[in-house]
């Protein structure tokens, strides 16, 4: 049996040594009443500093539950953000798999809501308008598309396409159209530009190319450019009925936007494909991994695409790549592509179980 707690105080207390004061009992009397005189007399603030205590309890606790709360909500709010900067980024790489970045919207006011991405038709109260930007390199063009009315005149959207682009954030700062007029009967626009800095070379190829993706599309077939620098002015005459057989393959500008890469009239599709492999610039993004090996046979409509066995990944596909390969097959003349070998059956509204027509144009604009 163990000792309790008493009887050990007990036995510790015996083995105390004897100690005798040399002070008399009445003088520890005298000082044990006046330690309890002053002890009483402080009891009697006791109340007082008790309801003083409870007071400023009463009004400190709210305070105190309103900044617990504040600290709560505050760690509750960084940890949702740091959650929702997360749930922002997933879908941000869900998005760019997503069906809606692959079909046409058609937005209350006819306008598209869709961004970086393909347009395959336009409804029947809605016109399409083409044009086209340079690159940062001013060696590649980006083609865009703009869903308008019927009832729009056309050339009035034209003019107003530097405050269009300034809305979508992609006004240049050497934005240089002054003026365009279209002549419908007879296929033929007339482009006045200004180059205040003397960098536009009128000869440079990729100005036609240019001006075929603005206007070729919409079945203008001649071009009059007139160039003004300071006090000179230059006019010259392009045709534009080159560019159906212009060969041509498409890449992801800056993540956004399909860049148009021309290729020599020569190079087979195959070849044009295989060059979605071989990087060009770091703002334009290779579609292909280079380790992934394809085939390609193609009849006067429809190209057959097919994949060496486990060549390509699940994760290797993505809309961009589909996107650029349809866009491609289009420049190539083909009017649909087969997939063969895709270890999904599906991405986005993209189904590998039948053949995939090719889209109208990239890039489609948001226009009110």
């Amino acid at each position: 049996m163990h000792p309790t707690d008493d009887e050990k105080v007990v036995e510790l207390l015996q083995r105390l040594p004897k100690v005798e004061g040399e002070t008399s009992k009445e003088e520890l009397y005298r000082k044990v009443s006046i330690y309890s005189n002053t002890s009483n007399q402080r009891k009697r603030w006791i109340p007082f500093v008790a309801f003083a205590a409870i007071f400023l309890l009463i009004l400190g606790t709210p305070f105190f539950l309103f900044t617990e709360q504040l600290r709560m909500t505050t760690e509750e709010s960084g940890g949702n953000e740091e959650a929702d900067l997360d749930t922002v980024m997933e879908s941000s790489d869900m998005e760019a798999e997503s069906v809606e970045e692959s079909e046409l919207m058609i937005q209350e006011d006819g306008g598209l809501d869709l961004i970086g991405s393909v347009l395959y038709d336009a409804d029947d109260e809605n016109e399409l308008v083409h044009f086209a930007l340079f690159d940062d390199s001013k060696r590649f063009v980006i083609p865009l598309v703009i869903s308008v009315s019927i009832g729009d005149e056309v050339e009035s959207v034209y003019n107003q396409m530097n405050e269009i682009l300034q809305t979508q954030g992609l006004l240049p700062d050497d934005y240089h159209v002054d003026e365009i007029e279209l002549d419908r009967e007879m296929k033929q626009v007339r482009l006045k530009l200004l180059d205040h800095t003397g960098e536009i070379d009128i000869d440079d190829e990729s100005l036609l190319i240019l001006l075929e993706e603005m206007f070729a599309p919409s079945g203008f077939e001649h071009a009059t450019l007139e160039l003004i620098t300071g006090s000179e002015r230059e006019i010259r005459h392009f045709d534009l009925i080159g560019y159906s057989e212009r060969k041509a393959t498409y890449m992801l500008y800056h993540g956004a936007y399909y860049v148009v890469i021309p290729q020599e009239k020569e190079r087979t599709i195959e070849e044009a494909l295989k060059s979605l492999q071989q990087p060009i610039s770091a703002w334009i993004t290779n579609p292909l991994s280079p380790d992934i090996d394809f085939s390609v046979v193609g009849d006067q409509e429809q190209l057959v695409l097919h994949f060496a066995e486990a060549s390509l990944q699940a994760d290797d596909i993505t809309i961009t790549m589909v996107e650029s390969i349809l866009l491609t097959a289009k420049r190539y003349g083909y009017s649909e592509v087969v997939f063969g070998g895709m270890p999904l059956k599906q991405i986005g509204s993209y189904d590998f179980s039948e053949p995939i027509p090719v889209p109208f144009a990239a890039n489609p604009l948001g226009h009110d």
